[in-house]
């Protein structure tokens, strides 16, 4: 009996001990302050995402944003598109204007990485955006909206909701930048000068919670109440989004734009300071402002670019450069470039220089992202999770001398697009193609078939209505294992008709079809 008492108040102990353990775990909010024009802003209008977009980007992360509709006083809110207060006049037939800045595909991206993501951890966006046709005067310390933001930020730190350690990590900009001629030589100073004065203001509590108001103050002191997040001042992180390409009347006597000079400036302060492209995502029409997809582009590149300053690991992933060959470090976020026993991954921060294909009755309309490969490139996989175009191209830059890709134990993964691959490819190892449904991988085309090398078994996991067509240049060394249900194939081998056989030992292998054999 004796012993039997002793267990149970050791395993009661124990008990205590992992609750006290788990109920020790305290609440960390890692805060990012995200400020600027109408793209910062968001609106959306025949540019909005579909439902299923919106519901594939969602995220456990909180927002509080000042300008928007909350019915209400602004509260910290679960991240999804909001009705700006100044709201557009509807129109019949038209979907209502929604706000949705970059902080959607911010906040997915960093949850989905596992950035700030662990039990008790919270990503939260204190945002400050306005569409306001003075452009940058209104950031100036008294504009509409730089009070705005001080008074958001204020408000937020100082919100009962916010509970436990909290640590701003990060200040996000992304303004129009569109300046005229005799400002633009100003334009850094300008910037820093914003900073600075974001900084003091934070630390003193200024400007006051609302216009004309004096800020609370300590009964006996007489001191301001500075919310404690707020003591620190600003964030030694900042990430300058690139946004609107230069305008005619943005070019000074010297040649000189603002997207230069704030790009030179933020290379200059590599340690603190990240550069986020954009001029190569869509917008809405001929307008300056992005469309929602974009905006979810624009957040996730955001997020690579923190994750990146804080030193947290990142994937091996396509970054925002167009054009940089996929064998070059320039291709690759951090210039993590993918190794041999490593998967290079698309996803919807990668570059995209997407254009249509011309629509003709056999094929539906297409974006294509074109990737360039200048020498031999060996890696682990390609996974293309969810890029911005509908279908990843890689080519040889020189058609003439084509480079190839040995290809590793991880294979293809395609699931949100299509992958065409118009490069030799050599399978170094056995390895699976996983194609989701409505996805095709596609090796060369009907006019410049490719060549498939090497002796290894490739397994397709294909889901129904999948597709894989191989255009080839000899019959290939390796050999397929196939799902159970039938996926739709279109095969052929130095321009003739061909299919997959089925062997002895249960693989398959590509053979011309009788009839094309006997031509």
């Amino acid at each position: 009996m004796k012993n039997k008492l002793i267990r149970i108040g050791v395993l009661s102990a124990w008990l205590v001990g992992a609750f006290c353990s788990v109920s020790a775990v305290k609440e960390t909010n890692y805060i990012y302050l995200l400020a600027g024009g109408a793209n910062a802003l968001g609106a959306v209008r025949d540019g909005a995402l579909t439902k299923e977009q919106i519901s594939n980007y969602k995220s456990f992360s909180y927002l509080w944003n000042g300008n928007m509709d909350n019915k209400g006083a602004p509260n910290w809110s679960v991240v999804a598109p909001q009705h700006p207060v100044q709201k557009e006049p509807e129109e019949e037939g038209k979907p209502p204007v929604l706000s949705m800045g970059p902080e959607y595909g911010f906040c997915n991206m960093m949850q989905r990485r596992k950035w700030h993501s662990a039990p008790g951890e919270y990503v939260r966006v204190i945002k400050g955006a306005i569409d306001d046709p003075s452009g940058n005067e209104c950031w100036e310390r008294d504009g509409k909206a730089y009070n705005s933001f001080i008074r958001s930020m204020a408000a937020a730190a100082g919100s009962n909701d916010l509970k436990g350690r909290s640590v701003i990590r990060a200040f996000l900009w992304l303004n129009g930048e569109e300046e005229k001629g005799d400002r633009i030589p100003s334009v850094v100073q300008r910037f820093q000068d914003m900073l600075s004065r974001m900084d003091k203001d934070m630390r003193n509590g200024e400007p006051p919670l609302k216009a004309g108001e004096e800020p609370p103050k300590e009964a006996g002191t007489g001191k301001k109440v500075v919310p404690k997040v707020l003591k620190k001042g600003m964030p030694k992180l900042v990430i300058v989004g690139e946004n609107a390409a230069p305008q005619a009347g943005d070019i000074d006597e010297d040649g000189k734009t603002v997207v230069k000079l704030m790009h030179n400036f933020v290379q200059k302060k590599k340690k603190t300071m990240g550069w986020v492209r954009t001029r190569d995502l869509e917008r809405i029409g001929n307008s300056k402002k992005y469309n929602g997809r974009s905006q979810l582009a624009i957040g996730a590149r955001f997020a690579y670019a923190t994750a990146i300053l804080e030193g947290l690991s990142i994937p091996f992933s396509r970054n925002d450069v167009v054009g940089a060959a996929l064998n070059t470090p320039a291709a690759w976020w951090a210039g993590k470039m993918p190794q041999p026993d490593s998967v290079a991954l698309w996803d919807i921060s990668s570059a995209n220089n997407a254009k249509k294909k011309a629509e003709t009755a056999e094929t539906k309309q297409k974006k294509e992202t074109t990737e360039t490969i200048s020498a031999d490139w060996a890696v682990g996989g390609i996974e293309v999770e969810d890029p911005f175009a509908e279908n990843v191209v890689i080519e040889p830059k020189d058609a003439a001398a084509p480079a190839k890709i040995q290809l590793g134990s991880s294979g293809i993964r395609v699931k949100n697009a299509d992958l065409t691959l118009k490069v030799p490819v050599e399978a170094t190892t056995n390895q699976t193609w996983e194609i989701k449904s409505g996805r095709v991988i596609c090796l060369g085309d009907k006019d410049k078939p490719v060549q498939l090398s090497g002796n290894a078994c490739i397994s397709l996991q294909a889901m129904s209505n999948a597709s894989l067509e191989l255009h080839l240049t000899a019959l290939p060394t390796v050999t397929w294992s196939l799902p159970p249900q039938p996926i739709k194939t279109d095969i052929t081998v130095g321009g003739k008709p061909a299919k997959m056989v089925k062997q002895d030992d249960g693989s398959y292998t590509i053979i011309l079809s009788e009839a094309a054999a006997k031509k």
